[in-house]
């Protein structure tokens, strides 16, 4: 994938650090080869966050509200031919798939970390 993470003086931070800080957030162990949430999951943090900001639209790349704009968008494609009642069950789903993600991206805003697409 074609993405960095930087801190917050604009340098790029390793991937396992990060995987790191991840696991310590999400109260996570390493034995994985990248963490994911321990509760309604799509996938680890590297495949989810890292997608996203690597995305050919490269607006998700310029900042952390893009990124999470660029989850939620991608989780609801697809719902648009279902029964109010189908959507609200899935809005309800997505919510709580998403919290973990967002908890982390704010957490990641909050050290001063921002997104960054690379032209790998």
């Amino acid at each position: 994938m074609g993405f960095r993470i930087l801190d917050a003086n604009g340098k790029a931070i390793e991937l396992k650090t990060l995987n790191e800080d991840v696991a310590e957030f999400w109260e996570q162990d390493l034995q994985q080869e990248y963490v994911k949430p321990k509760e309604f999951s799509v996938g680890n943090w590297f495949d989810v966050i890292g997608w996203r900001i690597d995305n050919p639209i490269n607006e998700y790349a310029k900042s952390w509200d893009n990124v999470k704009n660029g989850l939620f968008v991608a989780m609801c494609a697809g719902m648009y031919k279902q029964t109010f009642d189908e959507l609200t069950d899935n809005v309800v789903a997505i919510k709580l798939i998403m919290e973990s993600y967002f908890a982390l991206i704010d957490h990641w805003e909050e050290k001063g970390y921002t997104p960054y697409k690379t032209e790998e």
